[in-house]
């Protein structure tokens, strides 16, 4: 039973998205859509090699607001891996 979040709007080129869109928990669901980029929960994580998710470097803050960050940091430091993700929920193994 898979979840997914669908945008209902318009009438044209209607769809249920791709595979990749679909996840076995609401939560997985909700964090991987653009619906939860309107909550203010995105931290800016500084990764090395393979140590998924990565260390948290900033407080949580807005969508925009952190990747604005994290492509300065990017530019300033491209010999690190640096990416917007969140705190709140973590996929179980």
């Amino acid at each position: 039973m898979p979840w997914g979040l669908l945008s209902l709007h318009g009438t044209e080129h209607m769809s249920i998205g791709m595979d990749s869109g679909w996840f076995d928990r609401f939560l997985e669901a909700y964090f991987e859509s653009y619906v939860s980029s309107d909550v203010p929960i995105w931290r800016v994580f500084e990764r090395h090699d393979c140590d998924f998710p990565g260390n948290p470097i900033t407080a949580e803050a807005a969508w925009d607001t952190t990747w604005a960050e994290v492509e300065r940091l990017r530019r300033e430091r491209p010999d690190f891996g640096f990416y917007c993700g969140q705190s709140v929920y973590a996929r179980e193994a």
